[in-house]
């Protein structure tokens, strides 16, 4: 068991290092859409794949070790595993797992700030694109149909 846990602390060590690389790489992703600039976007969101990529890979060596061990490969057989360790190595392994759910959650929250960010960008271009038409997104009250400017005007904005 002893090998089996060293070699997977040095794998969750692995998988901790990847998790802070695709926090980065989530964070680069946001600075991407808040500066509209396609190319650190596509770079951001193509090094997000990487490494989730990555992520999955060292998963599936961590439930290999479990079930050549006599575990389930899942959760509880991690959970199990984990009682059976004694000493140094448990102390060693329970921290490493406590650091990567945490930077998975991390992960998670700012993924989740990412695709908040992205529909907002997505709902100014369409409304930049309606204004432009002179269409109407009645949902902000701001343009009528014509392109005139509610309340204050009776201009459409293009012929402005």
């Amino acid at each position: 068991m002893s090998q089996s846990a060293e070699t997977l602390i040095d794998g969750i060590q692995r998988q901790i290092s990847i998790a802070n690389a695709l926090l980065e790489a989530i964070r680069q992703e946001q600075l991407g859409l808040r500066k509209s600039d396609i190319t650190a976007l596509e770079t951001a969101v193509a090094a997000k794949q990487r490494y989730v990529e990555a992520l999955e890979h060292e998963q599936g060596k961590h439930m290999a070790i479990l079930s050549d061990n006599g575990f389930a490969r899942d959760l509880s057989g991690l959970e199990n595993f984990l009682a059976e360790c004694r000493g140094q190595q448990a102390v060693l392994l329970r921290d490493a797992l406590d650091q990567l759910r945490s930077i998975a959650r991390e992960c998670r929250d700012e993924n989740m700030r990412s695709s908040h960010l992205n529909v907002a960008c997505k709902r100014r271009a369409q409304e930049l694109l309606a204004i432009v038409r002179g269409e109407s997104f009645a949902s902000q009250g701001v343009y009528e149909s014509n392109g005139a400017v509610t309340g204050t005007s009776s201009k459409p904005i293009a012929r402005a």
